[in-house]
């Protein structure tokens, strides 16, 4: 099965690492990099997996005329890289020739074995319970008759999902024909119908798209299953954990994820062989959370919660 990697800023070692663990954990997958040209050929990117220019995947999408869109409605693009990524994930059907593709973050690390396929066959979602608003006001204005979040205690945002390629060529389809907002391609529709309030903040997410569109519309094609993942893991194990630190986690959580704006506040303290010994990796987490939440109310109270440290 293709795994497709959206990548443009990781560390060699970084890309190394990934590929060594969704070989071990996730071996029928076939690693291919979506990446600019200079960034394929500053890393040696296709050492590690096959590559694709990521400007060559769909008609007119790139990051220069995504910039391009946002800024005319805004005056700025800040966030254009970000919705860039999205919309490459799912342009990805057009030309994929297998029923289904994996869509993978770069920054997510399998620790186990892993399947995406359930007993009887059926793919799975991984589900989580989370909620954005302004995801699901851009939703619905996508679809018509309007598609609305159909499991209200289910999201589906993900760092990773398996998508049925021909549920996505109908879901891009269905915005070019159903959604009013300007635009002659699925992604201009999608930024024109962004409200200008949350286009320089997250008012997008492609995969509560698709689950949502997919329970909707096609209601028996998947299962929802809870995974144990931490996408906070940078905060515990800092971005560059050692194998030891992996190797902890691993033990209860099947993915984690290394993301760059992550401040790593126990990276020190969980190399410590005491820690990592006598204490469970979600034990850790759980109080490191509470102390960190519980700061954060103090913070509230007293008006410091700009505080961009916590």
């Amino acid at each position: 099965m293709n795994v497709y990697i959206p990548i443009f800023d990781s560390q060699e070692h970084e890309v190394e690492r990934l590929v060594k663990y969704i070989n071990i954990n996730f071996p029928e997958g076939h690693v291919i990099f979506l990446a600019p040209i200079s960034y394929i050929e500053k890393v040696n990117l296709d050492k590690y997996g096959e590559c694709i220019d990521e400007d060559t995947l769909y008609d007119q999408l790139n990051i220069e005329n995504v910039k391009k869109i946002i800024k005319e409605r805004i005056g700025k693009d800040g966030r254009a890289g970000w919705y860039f990524q999205q919309f490459l994930k799912m342009s990805i059907c057009v030309f994929e020739k297998n029923d289904f593709y994996v869509v993978w973050d770069s920054d997510t690390i399998p620790l186990r074995p892993v399947s995406f396929f359930d007993e009887s066959g059926y793919p799975i979602f991984i589900g989580k319970r989370e909620y954005h608003k302004p995801y699901f006001d851009t939703l619905y204005k996508l679809f018509c008759p309007p598609v609305i979040r159909t499991i209200k205690e289910i999201s589906f945002i993900s760092e990773v999902m398996i998508i049925k390629t021909s549920i996505m060529k109908n879901l891009i389809c269905s915005i070019n024909n159903e959604c009013i907002s300007p635009g002659k391609d699925f992604f201009e529709k999608i930024i024109h119908s962004i409200s200008e309030s949350e286009l320089n903040e997250c008012g997008f997410s492609e995969f509560e798209t698709y689950g949502n569109y997919t329970t909707s519309r096609y209601p028996n094609e998947y299962k929802i299953k809870k995974f144990k993942t931490l996408r906070t893991a940078a905060e515990i194990v800092g971005g560059d954990p050692s194998q030891k630190q992996l190797e902890w986690l691993s033990k209860d959580f099947e993915f984690i994820s290394l993301e760059r704006s992550a401040r790593p506040y126990l990276r020190f303290l969980t190399k410590n062989k005491i820690i990592i010994n006598n204490f469970k990796a979600i034990s850790v987490v759980r109080l490191f959370n509470r102390i960190k939440n519980k700061l954060k109310k103090i913070l509230n109270k007293r008006g410091l919660i700009e505080y961009d440290w916590l």
